[in-house]
């Protein structure tokens, strides 16, 4: 969540350090995040024309970058290809690594110009690093400039499910209530006190159902920085809520609508009471908390070398993130109306519902993905320039695949079509296949992956290791 929360500061990173925080690494792909437009392409010396490029290159002449890759739509074959990139924000230029679609990585220097990006690339892989912005005749590079589409939009990182947060050394305090009092927010409390013993189950499980229910995010000031309700609503969470289980919380982005799940551990035995939260990059983050009447105050360290906060307030250069919460209406009992009550005409009273079982976020997640593992079962089928490809996946994790090869896919002198059988699996919005068996050498003991985009009763979607769109047609 917290790491989440980094990705809403209005300014980059300005620190130089060595080895760049998780946060200032998620900012500085936040700030490359969106639709871009080509304004001019050099390779080698030879500059392309904005029309050529619309019409050869881009689709619109536009870049997309999100989720840490670029994406660009082919003209001719509205063929999507991906890029994955990676950065490195320590360098004077910074850094761009951006792996082609032979799974090699060429390396790249980038600059922002005020509402424009520039990127130059080397041309050959593993050829190091540009020393400037320029694509002259001989370099071997190719230099562009894009502008950032004012209305464009590019889909939030896609989180991984938090790991558990360690347990921090616990200490002792009343247990805290939704009902019972707390200090002013501005009040300073005292030093943090510790106490030598360990919180008892009964003492979390309280505690745990208060955190437990809707909660709606009244503010969040981000080292000083005050966020708006709107851009909460239209950044960070949709309809700005957070929901609460017993040992983890979800988001659902507003822009995607994925389900974002982050573990938290509690320790109601200090004064101020801590919270772990765990981020996407398996970081553990330290904070404290407290309840004052149906509102819950969490301040948290930004970065996993911050020292937990002692007093709930985020001033600039701080390094906290302050989050004020609401218990939302709907999570508490609603009363029933005077005119639904009816008298019990038995002589035996009637036995007591049984309530609803509360579903924690991570048993939602391993339900979803449960359910996408059956839909991904059966027989499926997919044409490309290589030909067409058969892959039946059993119930029991095995596959069978037959490609039958087109003339231009077909390798020389090889046979018209090839088999394979290995074992899958599906986790984290990823299929993968590993072959134990085959007919094509080239694949032989290979791995072979990709992010699953989209998944139907009659189709499923899926983008290769090299960025390529698939899509697969159910056979009946």
């Amino acid at each position: 969540m917290v790491a989440l929360l980094v990705c809403l500061s209005l300014l980059p990173a300005q620190t130089r350090v060595e080895r760049p925080t998780a946060a200032q690494v998620e900012q500085a792909h936040q700030l490359l995040n969106g639709d871009w437009e080509i304004l001019s392409l050099v390779e080698d010396g030879e500059s392309l024309g904005r029309e050529l490029i619309r019409e050869k290159l881009a689709a619109g002449g536009r870049v997309t970058i999100s989720d840490r890759t670029f994406r660009v739509t082919n003209p001719e074959t509205h063929e999507t290809r991906v890029s994955p990139f990676r950065l490195d924000i320590t360098r004077n230029p910074r850094r761009i690594d951006v792996t082609t679609r032979e799974d090699r990585t060429v390396g790249g220097i980038y600059r922002f110009e005020g509402d424009e990006l520039l990127v130059c690339l080397e041309t050959f892989p593993d050829s190091g690093y540009p020393a400037d912005f320029d694509a002259s005749p001989g370099s071997s590079r190719t230099l562009v400039r894009l502008r950032m589409i004012p209305r464009g939009s590019a889909p939030a990182v896609i989180e991984k499910p938090a790991a558990p947060a360690a347990i921090e050394k616990p200490a002792a305090t009343p247990l805290p209530t939704r009902s019972a009092a707390a200090p002013d927010a501005e009040a300073k409390p005292a030093a943090t006190t510790v106490s030598s013993r360990r919180p008892t189950e009964t003492e979390l499980a309280r505690v745990r159902e208060l955190f437990s229910g809707n909660w709606d995010i009244v503010s969040i000031v981000d080292d000083g920085e005050n966020l708006g309700a709107e851009l909460i609503r239209r950044r960070f969470a949709e309809n700005g809520q957070i929901r609460f289980g017993t040992r983890a919380f979800a988001i659902i982005s507003p822009k995607t609508e994925e389900r974002r799940v982050s573990a938290y551990r509690i320790d109601p035995t200090t004064t101020p009471s801590h919270i772990d939260i765990t981020t996407q990059f398996d970081t553990i983050l330290k904070g404290i908390y407290r309840f004052d009447g149906d509102r819950l105050d969490l301040c948290l360290a930004k970065v996993e070398e911050g020292a937990r906060p002692d007093t709930f307030d985020a001033p600039g250069g701080s390094g906290r993130i302050l989050m004020r919460l609401r218990l939302s209406p709907e999570t508490e009992p609603k009363p029933i109306p005077v005119s639904e009550t009816k008298p019990v005409a038995q002589t035996k009273p009637a036995p007591a519902a049984t309530p609803a079982p509360v579903t924690s976020p991570e048993e939602e997640e391993r339900k979803r993905e449960a359910s996408i593992r059956r839909m991904l079962t059966g027989s499926w089928t997919m044409t490309d320039t290589k030909g067409t490809l058969t892959s039946v996946f059993q119930p029991d994790g095995t596959f069978v695949a037959t490609r039958v090869w087109s003339r231009s896919g077909k390798r020389l002198f090889g046979p018209p079509s090839d088999s394979s059988n290995g074992s899958w699996t599906y986790g984290s919005g990823i299929l993968s296949a590993w072959v134990t068996t085959t007919t094509d050498p080239r694949i032989a003991g290979h791995q072979i992956r990709g992010r699953v985009q989209s998944v139907g009763n009659d189709s499923f979607v899926v983008t290769d290791a090299f960025g390529t769109v698939k899509t697969f047609r159910r056979l009946r």
